[in-house]
């Protein structure tokens, strides 16, 4: 017996009498027939596959539960690494719990206006000239203080959290570009504020239509907004991905592909989409100096940027040896502890921009 439950989710109910180690095996060969490429109209296709599975009666006797525990134990799966298999126990349950309530806490949050934004600030690699910054969300917790996103952010993107804290995020950093320009404390044209778009959000059509709005409104503050997308965007209908970039680009906005590298993007169609930078991903900056493979990885992404004419920026750069790495490279820009830490928007105000802001007039 087979369903679609929704989305990208279907649920299997397999008869056999219940053996760890054979229900392992059942489920490992659904993962692997689902994972083989398929060939559609001379395009070789592929999908993947993440399980997770609750047993009757063991985990409980109801088909919802049942239903609830197995969808828990994908999650979890999905969180550690996809591709992979989890069965449902109580230590699974125990974190589904604890994860129930920080969207609760969030959702409540939301309402009493306790997100607030951070900024890190990016800079040439050549000389650490500040050219932009990265809007950074922030969660006010009531009794636990300043919470960075590894705290609730997982929580945000596998709930219906993501729109309304996605939303929050972007109308907040357009309002910060659009002051900071109104009071001349940046150049439109040399400073860039870059936000981070979920795959969720960038599906959702009234994201992209405030995105459109905010360009028919102030063109000014569009260009000078960086989207930062994943290359788990790629996976699924790539030509709706490119028509939605192709809009936003048209308008004024350019896009960078987050983390690159370590997603599902194919080179071969990279080339295609209108995208202005390619963001290195800080895993591949630690093991610089120590490792010729990791140095050869960031360089072999510092020119394919620079052989697709795009900008290339390194994230995570800590130490004097990795910015003197990016430098002699050629990568062009770069962002970390080196030079800046993410802080609240008045201390980066205070730290960069020196002239006052034009006063109000009544």
């Amino acid at each position: 017996m087979a369903f679609r439950l929704g989305g990208d989710e279907f649920a299997v109910g397999i008869d056999c009498e219940y053996n760890a180690s054979i229900l392992e095996q059942i489920v490992q060969r659904l993962i692997v027939a689902i994972s083989r490429p398929i060939d559609y109209d001379g395009k070789v296709l592929g999908v993947g596959a993440t399980a997770g599975a609750a047993i009757f009666p063991d985990h409980d006797g109801e088909v919802d539960e049942l239903i609830r525990k197995a969808d828990t134990a994908l999650y979890e799966a999905k969180r550690t690494e996809r591709g992979t298999f989890r069965s449902y126990d109580q230590l699974v349950d125990a974190k589904a719990q604890t994860q129930r309530v920080i969207e609760d806490e969030l959702r409540a949050g939301l309402g009493r206006d306790e997100l607030t934004l951070y900024f890190q600030g990016k800079r040439r690699v050549a000389d650490a000239g500040l050219l932009g910054a990265e809007a950074l969300v922030r969660w006010v917790h009531p009794t636990r203080g300043v919470l960075a996103p590894g705290y609730f952010i997982s929580v945000v993107e596998r709930t219906d959290l993501v729109q309304p804290v996605g939303a929050w995020v972007l109308a907040n950093a357009v309002s910060t570009m659009t002051a900071w320009i109104d009071e001349a404390r940046v150049d439109a044209e040399r400073f860039s504020l870059a936000v981070n778009v979920s795959a969720r959000q960038f599906f959702d059509s009234q994201f992209v239509e405030s995105l459109l709005a905010t360009a028919a409104r102030r063109p000014d503050v569009a260009s000078s907004i960086n989207l930062e997308i994943t290359e788990e965007i790629m996976i699924g209908d790539t030509e709706r991905v490119i028509q939605i970039m192709k809009k936003l680009s048209l308008v004024g906005y350019t896009i960078s592909m987050d983390d690159f590298g370590t997603g599902y993007s194919s080179i071969s169609y990279l080339h295609r989409l209108p995208v202005s930078v390619l963001k290195i991903d800080r895993s591949f900056l630690v093991d610089i100096g120590r490792s010729q493979q990791a140095e050869k990885i960031v360089g072999g992404i510092i020119d394919l940027g620079r052989n697709l004419g795009v900008t290339t920026v390194a994230e995570g750069v800590e130490t004097a040896e990795q910015h003197a790495f990016l430098r002699d490279a050629g990568c062009d820009q770069m962002q970390g502890f080196l030079f800046d830490r993410p802080s609240a928007q008045s201390v980066f105000e205070q730290a960069h921009f020196k002239r006052s802001p034009i006063p109000a007039i009544a």
